[in-house]
């Protein structure tokens, strides 16, 4: 009888294990994305109200 996986499936793993990573990757990198987009804003707001400040 042939074995009709070449390698005994070790290329699946491999497959399967790359998958994994890269979602894995993907989902951190679009976490760091969604916190590093809010910088500006949070700076013009920080700034917006230092200006309040001192003309108060």
């Amino acid at each position: 009888q042939r074995n009709l996986i070449p390698l005994k499936g070790q290329h699946l793993d491999i497959y399967c294990s790359t998958y994994i990573l890269n979602v894995m990757v993907q989902n951190g990198t679009q976490d760091m994305h969604n916190t590093i987009s809010k910088i500006p804003e949070n700076v013009k707001y920080i700034k917006g109200i230092i200006k309040m400040a001192t003309q108060f």
